[in-house]
């Protein structure tokens, strides 16, 4: 984990609960995923949990699951506003 970290100040979730990020089994992440939603450092936290094998909670707004099926990528993932309506649409059930 020899990543640049500093990023980590400026996330929405720095003032939040961890709890919010690491809900149990019978819990929603929609709370999370929504203060990722308008995080300015999303996309960086979300390649952070990529490249350190993260797969639990909930890490640049995107579910384990969805980090999961994301993890065969090499490239890093950059989260895009659009990229986050459309995770939010899936996690609403939305096509």
């Amino acid at each position: 984990m020899s990543q640049d970290v500093e990023w980590m100040t400026d996330a929405a979730c720095a003032e939040t609960s961890p709890d919010t990020f690491f809900p149990n089994q019978s819990e929603s992440t929609e709370p999370a995923k929504r203060i990722c939603a308008g995080c300015p450092v999303a996309g960086q936290c979300l390649d952070y949990a990529l490249a350190n094998e993260f797969f639990d909670g909930v890490y640049g707004g995107l579910s384990p699951n969805q980090r999961r099926r994301l993890a065969g990528k090499s490239a890093p993932i950059t989260l895009t506003l659009e990229t986050r309506a459309e995770s939010a649409e899936t996690s609403r059930g939305e096509p």
